[in-house]
């Protein structure tokens, strides 16, 4: 695996990142009071189909880890030494749009 910059082993920066978007993703449903156990959400008609509520539990964290993998692999990158401005492809990876909405659906 890739070097940090600074020294760090990258399994370090993967650790903090999971970390961090775990938090994240554990406080935006804690804080919204979302899914199972919400009156609001109880009462509506669901989907055949809708996985059982113990799946959430076991996919969120392992997406998110995911996430936080991914953005520790780009964190790891050397810096291109033609760059002059902030590398581009961390653009991208600070967007992660689809982050932000799981951490904004819940609220």
């Amino acid at each position: 695996m890739a070097e940090a910059n600074d020294g760090r082993s990258w399994w370090k920066t993967a650790l903090l990142c999971i970390v961090a978007i775990e938090l994240l993703g554990g406080l935006s449903g804690w804080l919204s009071n979302s899914g199972y156990g919400n009156g609001w959400f109880d009462a509506l008609q669901k989907p055949s189909f809708m996985p059982p509520g113990w799946a959430f539990g076991i996919v969120w964290p392992i997406l998110y880890a995911l996430i936080g993998i991914a953005l520790a692999m780009v964190l790891a990158e050397p810096p291109s030494p033609a760059e002059a401005r902030p590398d581009p492809v961390l653009r991208p990876a600070g967007a992660q749009l689809r982050l932000v909405a799981d951490l904004l659906w819940s609220p």
